[in-house]
């Protein structure tokens, strides 16, 4: 496959995906929220970001096959706070 013809295939496919269609960011995109429509969003948000990571770890350990585990273990990694100086998705969204 030539460069251009993956980039367009790889275009299309990232456009395809559920979560660049998520219904949060389209209408993001689409409609005028305040900062307190973001702030009373965060504060909704928090509670699930603080247990986020104790849920994939129950779920690493019952995933079905091994890519399930290995993809499940990136976003743990991500979750514990790899390359942000040690501080983990909740402290970071704490912020």
């Amino acid at each position: 496959m030539r460069a251009k013809e993956f980039l367009r295939s790889l275009r299309e496919e990232i456009e395809r995906h559920p979560a660049v269609n998520h219904l949060f960011l389209n209408r993001i995109a689409t409609s005028p929220f305040s900062r307190e429509d973001y702030r009373v969003f965060g504060e909704n948000h928090y509670p699930l970001v603080c247990v986020f990571t104790s849920y994939l770890e129950r779920l690493l350990v019952r995933a079905p096959t091994s890519d399930a585990k290995l993809w499940l273990a990136k976003v743990l990694v991500d979750g514990y706070g790899e390359g942000s100086k040690g501080e983990d998705h909740a402290t970071l969204y704490a912020h």
